[in-house]
């Protein structure tokens, strides 16, 4: 089932579109690097792996949250809604085979991504591809940030119940989460699926490691991975396969499916969810670890043009 969805969405018209058109603006970002001064930039996987990633994941959460909600209504669109209601097989199965479908699709454009790096390194002349460094930056740091986002899409798109609504809802949040200090709230616990210096990928060179960032990075996935969980267990509470005339309706049959092992994981998955999160959260306010202010920062900065 879950091949299946892949195949549907690999298939898709649109998605190929999207993918060919991000790659062609890729592989001239990549070809385009040395700027106009004497100082030549070799393609080095570094080099490779940060702007054009940074601008690729953007692509890559858009067709996400596109074919998350395509999924979710594909039987609706078909027609067959009601036979896909009526067989055995459980929705956790079918959440599941979709949200597997959404992973593979991920996977594919990262190592597109690799793929079109080492063609680039070898046309340049470069045969120190280091592909150790390419799988775990696109799989180790990129897809747990990628794999949250499906999970998010998944939720948003099965209560809404409209693919286009919830592309926007999706857009709108992902977009809005990074202006959300300019409303006071500077931490990172509120703000989802980020991490703090979560753009630490963009600093490593040959003379410059990682240091402890991946370590502080991997914790907050992990908070926000636990969250993702326990959406997809709402997520399950709210399934549609059984037909509803309005919200009330809806209500009552999640209310009957939050029992057993669905209600347990839930409960569990949200408490880990607090539990990292208010480790996190103390972590933050420790004076060491705790940025300036949007406020305070530029109470600096005037001070600072006072005295010049």
């Amino acid at each position: 089932m879950s091949l299946t969805n892949l195949r549907f969405i690999l298939s898709n018209g649109a998605f190929i579109s999207l993918v060919v058109s991000g790659s062609l603006f890729i592989v001239v970002l990549l070809t385009q690097i040395n700027p106009y001064t004497d100082t030549r930039i070799l393609p080095l996987t570094w080099t490779i792996l940060a702007y054009p990633v940074f601008f690729f994941s953007f692509l890559i959460q858009i067709v996400t949250f596109l074919y998350a909600g395509v999924l979710v209504q594909r039987a609706k669109s078909a027609r067959f809604a009601d036979i896909v209601s009526a067989t055995p097989v459980s929705n956790s199965v079918l959440l599941l085979s979709k949200l597997s479908a959404l992973i593979g699709m991920q996977v594919i454009l990262l190592a597109l991504i690799m793929l079109m790096g080492i063609a680039v390194q070898a046309f340049s002349g470069i045969s120190d591809f280091e592909i150790a460094h390419y799988l775990f930056h696109l799989f180790g740091i990129h897809l747990i940030g990628y794999v949250i986002w499906a999970m998010a899409a998944l939720f948003i798109q099965t209560l809404l119940d409209n693919t286009f609504l919830g592309v926007f809802v999706l857009v709108l949040a992902a977009l809005g989460i990074s202006n959300l200090s300019d409303f006071g709230i500077e931490h990172y616990v509120f703000m989802f699926n980020r991490t703090p210096n979560d753009d630490f990928y963009l600093q490593y060179s040959d003379f410059q490691d990682f240091y402890k960032a991946p370590v502080v990075y991997f914790w907050y996935k992990l908070y926000w991975l636990t969250g993702a969980f326990a959406l997809i267990g709402i997520t399950l509470l709210f399934w549609q396969r059984e037909l509803y005339h309005n919200w009330k309706e809806r209500l009552f049959i999640a209310r009957k499916r939050f029992n057993g092992t669905l209600a347990a994981a839930i409960l569990f998955f949200t408490l880990s969810f607090i539990l990292i999160g208010a480790y996190l959260y103390h972590c933050e306010n420790k004076p060491e670890n705790r940025p300036f202010s949007l406020h305070r920062e530029n109470a600096l900065i005037q001070q600072f043009q006072q005295k010049i």
